[in-house]
Order: C-alpha cells, then sequence, then structure tokens
C-alpha cells in the first residue's frame, strides 16, 4: 500500500491501481429456456477458478497511469 494523499505527478486523488494479467480457461454455464420462456439461471461464481494471475509490481496512478511504486512483495 502506498501512503501518499495524491499522485505526485498529476494530483489527483482518486487512486492508484495494480496491473494483474490473466491467462488460462474458464467456463461460463447458460441453462435452457424453461416452460414459461426464460432462460435458467446457472451459478458460474466459479468461472475464474482455473485461471492463472501474475500482479505487477507497481503500482499506478487512476488518472495519469505513471508509476507511483513498487508493491509489497506478499501482494504480487
Amino acid at each position: 500500500m502506498l501512503k501518499i494523499k495524491e499522485c505526485p505527478y498529476c494530483h489527483s486523488k482518486d487512486g492508484y491501481y495494480q496491473k494483474i494479467t490473466y491467462s488460462g480457461n474458464g467456463i461460463y454455464r447458460y441453462g435452457f429456456i424453461n416452460d414459461i420462456g426464460e432462460q435458467e439461471s446457472i451459478e458460474n461464481g466459479d468461472m475464474y477458478d482455473y485461471l492463472s494471475s501474475k500482479s505487477s509490481k507497481y503500482y499506478y496512478c487512476l488518472n495519469c497511469n505513471k508509476r507511483l511504486g513498487l508493491v509489497e512483495k506478499e501482494k504480487r
């Protein structure tokens, strides 16, 4: 976590982000049409469970996208 109140470049107070790259395959389930013509809903909460992720080692400003600092090793 950065201990700054604003971006030192653009002075935005909107916040910052960490880039994350995802790879792999997931599935999205669809239900069949029921008796009244509506599509049944199916739980898809696990659709991302089989993806791999790699986090950036930098934080970036939400407004100007400039690097603001290093992410702590335990959060990469």
